[in-house]
């Protein structure tokens, strides 16, 4: 099975912006359980449509840039 960049993206994301857990899934209303999933297991390959293009739109990104390339984050302020 494809290994997808959604779990990276997000670590590299949650670590520009300096968030824990818990901060991260409420900017992106998702449950911190989620996150964690997503996170420590790299649990991606089954994640629904609607919460990978929500995780995209906050990110300001596209779906495509999301799951297949590295995202660079520079901190400039949380949304």
């Amino acid at each position: 099975m494809r290994s997808y960049m959604v779990s990276e993206n997000l670590k590299a994301f949650k670590e520009a912006y300096k968030l824990n857990n818990r901060k991260l899934a409420k900017l992106l209303k998702i449950s911190p359980v989620l996150i964690g999933n997503i996170l420590n297991t790299g649990y991606s390959n089954s994640l629904r449509v609607d919460t990978v293009k929500r995780i995209a739109d906050y990110l300001d990104v596209t779906i495509d840039t999301l799951l297949y390339q590295k995202i660079e984050f520079n901190y400039i302020g949380v949304k």
